[in-house]
């Protein structure tokens, strides 16, 4: 969590959707049960990149690739998803997706590259009632908020 304020500042930085699920309560939870999945890359103590890495008992998930601008085609994306595919496999997980939004193709093409095959799919999402956020990203306008 001591990188947490690069991170975030990387996500903003590249594009990234930051949704309540990226707030530091909730990525503080994710790190306690799965730390190995969080990888993050440095450069002379900079983050400079990042994925975040699930396994839902079945398959493994990746979100939150991002690589600061000025380390864009060094191997940074390729070393952090072989980490994160190397630290998958050591766990038992026999398959890893990626999700990855439509319209980001930069990252649909670094992937087909990468081995994966792209498939479309529709994503759905409902907040219980007990985990609502109190707060949501910042890139949320008020009028779009729910009460």
């Amino acid at each position: 969590m001591e990188d947490y304020p690069q991170v975030r500042a990387l996500w903003e930085d590249v594009g990234l959707e930051i949704r309540p699920g990226d707030s530091p309560t909730e990525l503080s939870a994710k790190l306690r049960q799965e730390p190995e999945l969080f990888v993050v890359a440095e450069d002379r103590g900079e983050v400079v990149g990042t994925a975040l890495g699930g396994w839902d008992g079945r398959r493994g998930w990746i979100y939150h690739l991002g690589v600061a601008r000025s380390h864009r085609r060094r191997g940074v994306a390729s070393a952090v998803i072989k980490e994160l595919e190397k630290r998958m496999a050591e766990m038992g997980i026999p398959k890893v997706n990626a999700l990855i939004y439509p319209s980001n193709s930069a990252s649909v093409e670094f992937f087909k590259r990468a081995g994966f095959e792209v498939q479309e799919m529709k994503e759905a999402g409902k907040w219980l009632p007990s985990k609502r956020p109190r707060s949501v990203s910042n890139r949320v306008k008020p009028q779009d908020r729910d009460s």
